[in-house]
């Protein structure tokens, strides 16, 4: 075996496989960190939007009996002066004040507000999107859109995405490992070879520079050995009728 031949074989072909694994492995993590918070707010906006169309379109006295979506927490008809809740979509929210749900405990003030403009708007509270609606005599129309839906499908998708990201990680290691040893026999192949077709190059030459005009170097494929052969027959032609002169004398 040829060590120099084995090496250069092999560093090229691990620097090969290591750039190749580098590249993808670091598209892979920019997979994984794409930001999805845009996409959450995409979606929410787009949600309230279609809420607040829905809100336009209703019987604005009588939000409880209609079924809303999963992404939407609330429609309620409420009091303007006391903030009381007269017809919800959630029943148990019935006779409330609005002010004692989840999440809007200290938002009082700012619905009030809102009310008082006497025009169709919205509030954001981190929690919900309220969405205020004049109604008829002393009420209003408030629909609550959750945040919180919007993130769970997104961060459900997220997680797949890095699971995903994470297996063809792992399948790409492993392929990696694999061509380190393929790469690593290839080039014992290939260095063997070579060593070993060189050997028997020179053994012929060897043979003939020690009179035996019998010998015949190994046959092999290519235009430089064919080239080679033939400088081998013509020396060796040569030193035949060299010999069968010096014979003659």
């Amino acid at each position: 075996m040829n060590l120099k031949i084995f090496t250069a074989i092999s560093v090229t072909g691990l620097a090969i496989l290591l750039i190749a694994t580098f590249i993808l492995n670091t598209q892979l993590c920019r997979i994984q960190e794409i930001d999805m918070g845009p996409l959450v707010s995409d979606m929410y906006n787009e949600n309230a939007a279609i809420m607040l169309w829905a809100m336009n379109n209703m019987d604005t006295g009588k939000p409880g009996k209609m079924q809303i979506p999963e992404s939407w927490a609330d429609i309620m008809s409420i009091d303007n002066e006391t903030l009381c809740i007269h017809s919800s979509t959630t029943q148990d929210n019935n006779g409330r004040f609005m002010y004692e749900l989840p999440g809007l405990l200290d938002q009082g003030q700012m619905i009030i507000d809102a009310i008082k403009t006497g025009k169709p708007s919205h509030r954001d509270t981190g929690k919900y999107m309220v969405a205020i609606l004049p109604g008829p005599g002393n009420t209003s129309l408030v629909g609550l859109k959750d945040k919180a839906w919007e993130k769970k499908i997104v961060s459900t998708r997220e997680s797949g995405i890095k699971t995903d990201t994470s297996q063809l990680q792992l399948y790409i290691f492993t392929f990696l490992g694999a061509g380190v040893c393929v790469v690593i026999l290839l080039a014992l192949v290939i260095s063997t070879w070579v060593t070993r077709t060189m050997s028997k190059v020179l053994g012929s030459f060897e043979a003939l520079s020690l009179g035996d005009l019998d010998t015949m170097p190994p046959k092999a494929k290519g235009k430089e050995m064919s080239s080679f052969l033939d400088s081998f027959l013509r020396i060796k032609t040569s030193l035949s009728i060299g010999l069968k002169k010096l014979g003659e004398r």
